[in-house]
Protein backbone atom coordinates (compact mmCIF):
# COMPACT_ATOMS: atom_id res chain seq x y z
CA UNK A 1 0.00 0.00 0.00
CA UNK A 2 2.92 2.23 -0.03
CA UNK A 3 2.55 3.69 3.99
CA UNK A 4 5.30 3.37 6.68
CA UNK A 5 4.89 2.81 10.32
CA UNK A 6 4.07 6.27 11.27
CA UNK A 7 1.30 6.64 8.68
CA UNK A 8 -0.46 3.43 9.53
CA UNK A 9 -0.60 4.89 13.12
CA UNK A 10 -1.45 8.03 12.24
CA UNK A 11 -4.14 6.74 9.94
CA UNK A 12 -5.57 4.62 12.60
CA UNK A 13 -5.06 7.28 15.45
CA UNK A 14 -7.15 9.82 12.99
CA UNK A 15 -9.67 6.63 12.23
CA UNK A 16 -10.08 6.13 16.12
CA UNK A 17 -10.27 9.92 17.40
CA UNK A 18 -12.28 11.51 14.60
CA UNK A 19 -10.95 15.65 14.50
CA UNK A 20 -8.16 15.25 16.17
CA UNK A 21 -5.69 18.37 16.08
CA UNK A 22 -2.51 17.96 14.46
CA UNK A 23 -0.49 18.55 17.60
CA UNK A 24 -2.42 15.89 19.56
CA UNK A 25 -2.05 13.26 16.88
CA UNK A 26 1.78 14.66 16.99
CA UNK A 27 2.19 13.75 20.05
CA UNK A 28 0.36 10.51 20.18
CA UNK A 29 3.16 9.76 16.99
CA UNK A 30 6.04 11.05 18.71
CA UNK A 31 6.85 13.45 16.00
CA UNK A 32 7.16 17.22 15.84
CA UNK A 33 4.60 19.87 14.08
CA UNK A 34 6.51 19.66 11.10
CA UNK A 35 6.49 15.60 11.26
CA UNK A 36 3.22 15.91 11.55
CA UNK A 37 2.40 18.57 8.60
CA UNK A 38 4.54 16.29 6.44
CA UNK A 39 2.53 13.16 7.31
CA UNK A 40 -0.49 14.92 7.11
CA UNK A 41 0.06 16.77 3.88
CA UNK A 42 1.30 13.53 2.14
CA UNK A 43 -1.51 10.88 3.88
CA UNK A 44 -4.52 13.82 2.40
CA UNK A 45 -3.15 13.80 -1.16
CA UNK A 46 -3.36 10.44 -1.61
CA UNK A 47 -6.84 11.02 0.25
CA UNK A 48 -6.17 9.35 3.27
CA UNK A 49 -6.81 12.02 5.40
CA UNK A 50 -8.80 14.80 5.45
CA UNK A 51 -8.53 18.23 7.37
CA UNK A 52 -10.78 20.27 8.28
CA UNK A 53 -11.26 23.83 9.73
CA UNK A 54 -13.27 24.11 13.03
CA UNK A 55 -16.49 25.90 12.54
CA UNK A 56 -15.70 28.07 15.56
CA UNK A 57 -12.15 28.92 15.38
CA UNK A 58 -10.61 29.00 12.03
CA UNK A 59 -6.89 28.51 13.83
CA UNK A 60 -7.79 25.37 14.80
CA UNK A 61 -7.73 22.57 12.17
CA UNK A 62 -8.99 18.97 12.66
CA UNK A 63 -7.76 15.48 11.33
CA UNK A 64 -10.31 12.74 10.11
CA UNK A 65 -9.34 9.31 8.41
CA UNK A 66 -11.19 9.13 4.67
CA UNK A 67 -11.21 5.42 4.55
CA UNK A 68 -12.89 2.75 5.95
CA UNK A 69 -10.36 0.44 8.03
CA UNK A 70 -13.80 -2.43 7.89
CA UNK A 71 -13.10 -3.06 4.49
CA UNK A 72 -10.18 -4.25 1.70
CA UNK A 73 -7.89 -3.16 1.54
CA UNK A 74 -7.88 -1.00 4.15
CA UNK A 75 -9.11 -3.85 6.90
CA UNK A 76 -5.34 -4.98 6.91
CA UNK A 77 -4.10 -2.50 8.98
CA UNK A 78 -6.48 -3.30 11.97
CA UNK A 79 -5.68 -7.69 11.02
CA UNK A 80 -3.11 -7.27 14.24
CA UNK A 81 -5.35 -5.37 16.60
CA UNK A 82 -8.68 -7.55 16.03
CA UNK A 83 -6.96 -10.78 16.41
CA UNK A 84 -5.11 -9.34 19.45
CA UNK A 85 -8.22 -8.60 21.04
CA UNK A 86 -10.00 -11.55 20.00
CA UNK A 87 -7.17 -13.36 21.80
CA UNK A 88 -7.38 -11.50 24.80
CA UNK A 89 -10.62 -11.43 25.16
CA UNK A 90 -11.00 -14.74 25.68
CA UNK A 91 -8.46 -14.92 28.75
CA UNK A 92 -9.07 -14.14 32.19
CA UNK A 93 -8.73 -10.50 34.16
CA UNK A 94 -5.49 -12.09 35.42
CA UNK A 95 -4.22 -12.56 32.74
CA UNK A 96 -5.02 -10.32 31.26
CA UNK A 97 -2.97 -7.84 33.52
CA UNK A 98 -0.17 -10.69 33.10
CA UNK A 99 -0.09 -10.10 29.33
CA UNK A 100 -0.37 -6.08 29.99
CA UNK A 101 2.45 -5.60 32.26
CA UNK A 102 4.63 -7.84 30.02
CA UNK A 103 3.99 -5.81 26.86
CA UNK A 104 5.02 -2.87 29.18
CA UNK A 105 8.18 -3.98 30.37
CA UNK A 106 9.06 -5.19 26.82
CA UNK A 107 8.35 -2.08 25.54
CA UNK A 108 10.10 0.00 27.97
CA UNK A 109 13.13 -2.32 27.80
CA UNK A 110 13.27 -1.94 24.10
CA UNK A 111 12.79 2.06 24.77
CA UNK A 112 16.26 2.28 26.44
CA UNK A 113 18.23 0.20 23.84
Amino acid sequence: MGLNDVDVAAILHAARNPGVRPSDLGRHLGVTAAGVTTIVDRLVSRDVLRREVDPDDRRVIHVFAMVDLATDPWKCLTRFDDAFEAALAGLGLELQQSVAALLDDATSSAALK
